[in-house]
């Protein structure tokens, strides 16, 4: 057999070499297609609430610091606990809330406190709905569709002057793999249903008191 010499090795490189960049290149391609397809899904209005607000929020919040002991696991949709949605929570809440969270979900521990920040931030920027030192806070759920399936989120809005409803005004408390059935809804809004259930007033920094109508 003969000796492969440096011309040898030097061509068997280049094509090896070759052959990674044109893997690599299509990777890219796919990574974009993907990109692209969702990106017009977004736009056509046929994602789903929540994907909204990850996509949203994702661009919002893109410099807040992350909550510790967190989900951290590889980028999944569908078939776990979404971490693109653990990402958008750590992103929008993270600055004051805190999360107990295992591998099936997570769900807020300081209701109070994050109430309060957000209650005082659109007081600050005069955009909170409010009559006779009064508030209305609505608690909402929302059943992942789309390529977010098998996930369950729980929140609140706090009446606002412009767009109430708005996806941007949702604040997350808890969210978990599987569907809303009382089994889980028994294991993830237990301790958020405790802590509500306590939530009578905010109280601002300027002295402000506001009652709460949930």
């Amino acid at each position: 057999m003969p000796r492969k010499t440096t011309v040898d090795r030097l061509i068997r490189g280049r094509i090896k070499q070759g052959n990674e960049t044109k893997r690599n290149k299509k990777e890219v391609r796919v990574k974009r297609a993907e990109k692209a397809v969702e990106a017009r899904k977004l736009r056509s209005g046929r994602t789903s609430f929540t994907q909204a607000i990850i996509e949203q929020k994702m661009k919002e919040s893109s410099t807040q610091t992350t909550i510790n002991n967190l989900i951290d696991a590889s980028y999944c949709i569908g078939r776990y606990f979404t971490t693109n949605l653990v990402k958008t929570i750590k992103k929008k809440e993270s600055n004051f809330a805190t999360f107990i969270q295992d591998k099936n979900g997570l769900y807020c521990t300081n209701i109070q406190q994050v109430i309060t920040k957000r209650v005082q931030r659109l007081f600050d920027n005069e955009m909170l709905k409010y009559s006779n030192d009064q508030i209305c806070i609505v608690l909402s759920g929302d059943k992942g569709g789309d390529q977010l399936a098998n996930t369950s989120k729980f929140g609140f809005f706090i009446s606002t002057n412009v767009a109430p409803n708005s996806y941007r005004n949702f604040s997350f408390l808890s969210c978990w793999k599987g569907d809303d059935g009382r089994n889980n809804q028994e294991i993830w809004l237990k301790n958020i249903l405790q802590q509500i259930n306590s939530i009578n007033i905010v109280k601002l920094i300027n002295g402000t008191v506001f009652k709460i109508e949930w």
